[in-house]
């Protein structure tokens, strides 16, 4: 008989966070917040016959939306895709524990910072009870042991969709920036590095409270948020792509997807070793430089602007092999199912 799976995570507002799931080849279910709203969009979830809209409080608070009803079932096992120390995690194992399902929860946090103090009192809660805790990075698995956790654990990362591509090089320097237009993602070092090499082109694909910032400078092309499709002609119309993400006191880079997202797209990367870029530039063979270092940058730049064609793409190849083998879509699914004996 197969095994019932039940998903519950805001995160499955989009699409595509849900297919990793349903690639298992099992029935797989998900509750998910009936209506939630981020930085870029409001989302409105239809009921179907696998997906379960919640009435939720909170919605579009990740750490602090709480499902009030919860359907009636009892499958096999229920993954919490939400940290151990969020309200919604608290209220799905309550409702785990209390029905005899064994569960698992997601760890993507990789920074052990202060949290109220409710959240420190759920935590323990959540992880006493938990038969697994799927990470999505080594330094989130170290932070779960911290917690206290000593029982299965599996690194399973957010696999990166599409398959590699290698487009011919732009005939000029131009210089590709992805992601929220904010001071955390380094916007000022944009700005910055741009300022100091005027005869270098800028594009910015994204959108953010610093977007003026960056259209007032003369060799930056702001192109606001994009679509998926219309991604694919940003990265083909950039040489290289820059990721200068700066820690906070509250949050460093869980991941860095726009550097697997960019080398997939056939176009390096020149990052900050903050958060987990380094692990995934030393996975992939990716260009980083010490935080804050603009001066770096440039000089990756230019290294990668000197290459001749066969070589660039001969690495190009390399790290999108790597890739493939990690941080793709199939990878994370394969994970997943040795995670879960499925």
């Amino acid at each position: 008989m197969e095994k019932r799976l039940v998903v519950a995570s805001h995160a499955a507002v989009v699409a595509g966070n849900r297919t990793p799931y349903e690639a298992l080849g099992i029935p797989v279910s998900f509750w998910i917040p009936a209506t939630w709203t981020d930085s870029y969009r409001e989302y409105r979830v239809e009921a179907t016959e696998r997906i379960h809209p919640l009435p939720v409080w909170g919605a579009g608070r990740p750490q602090r939306y709480f499902p009030w009803r919860i359907p009636r079932s009892r499958p096999d096992f229920l993954i919490i895709e939400e940290e151990s120390f969020s309200l919604s995690a608290w209220r799905y194992s309550r409702w785990a524990r209390r029905r005899h399902v064994p569960y698992a929860v997601q760890a993507a946090e990789n920074m052990n910072r202060p949290l109220p103090r409710i959240a420190r009192l759920i935590r323990p809660q959540v992880l006493r009870s938990a038969q697994l805790v799927i990470g999505r990075s080594p330094a989130a698995l170290e932070r779960v042991r911290e917690w206290g956790f000593a029982g299965h654990t599996a690194l399973v990362v957010h696999g990166v969709e599409g398959s590699p591509r290698q487009p011919a090089r732009p005939s000029e320097l131009v210089v590709g920036f992805v992601g929220r237009v904010v001071s955390a993602k380094g916007v000022q070092d944009v700005i910055e590095l741009a300022q100091q090499h005027p005869q270098w082109r800028f594009r910015v694909a994204g959108d953010g409270e610093r977007a003026r910032d960056l259209a007032a400078v003369a060799n930056i092309e702001y192109c606001g948020p994009l679509t998926a499709a219309q991604m694919a002609d940003f990265y083909d119309s950039v040489s290289v792509v820059i990721v200068p993400s700066r820690s906070t006191p509250t949050w460093t880079e869980q991941f860095g997807r726009v550097i697997v997202e960019a080398v997939y797209a056939g176009r390096p990367v020149v990052a900050y070793a903050t958060g987990e870029i380094p692990w995934v530039s030393a996975t992939i063979g990716s260009s980083t430089v010490s935080e804050g270092n603009v001066a770096g940058l440039a000089s990756e730049i230019s290294r990668w602007t000197a290459l001749d064609d066969d070589e660039w793409h001969r690495r190009i190849t390399d790290m999108q092999a790597a890739i493939t083998v990690n941080f793709s879509a199939a990878a994370a699914v394969a994970e997943l199912r040795r995670a879960l004996a499925f």
